[in-house]
């Protein structure tokens, strides 16, 4: 009995939903996948881990967006403590020398 794989790679999974999203036709086939013929991967975890990012980013704004949003907000605080600092240094003379 012939079972599909578990895990399929994000590129494979990218790559399907694009031909989808375009319109072209699809068909899926099964496989029986096979142990290893000679020892180990050699695929470095680092590309591996790259290539899942790349999967995940690829279709989709909401990484973009979410970075964004972190970087405004990181942004906004920075400029709060600076206020803070200048307001502390200058009006209210409680910063502590050195």
């Amino acid at each position: 009995m012939i079972t599909p794989p578990d895990q399929t790679s994000y590129v494979v999974l990218s790559y399907q939903d694009a031909r989808i999203r375009l319109g072209f036709c699809t068909a899926t086939i099964f496989y029986e996948r096979n142990a290893p013929f000679a020892g180990e991967s050699k695929y470095p975890l680092t590309k591996m881990l790259a290539l899942a990012v790349e999967g995940i980013t690829s279709f989709s704004v909401m990484p973009l967006r979410m970075i964004t949003w972190l970087g405004l907000i990181v942004s906004l605080g920075s400029l709060l403590m600076v206020i803070w600092i200048v307001l502390g240094k200058y009006f209210m003379q409680s910063t502590i020398p050195g």
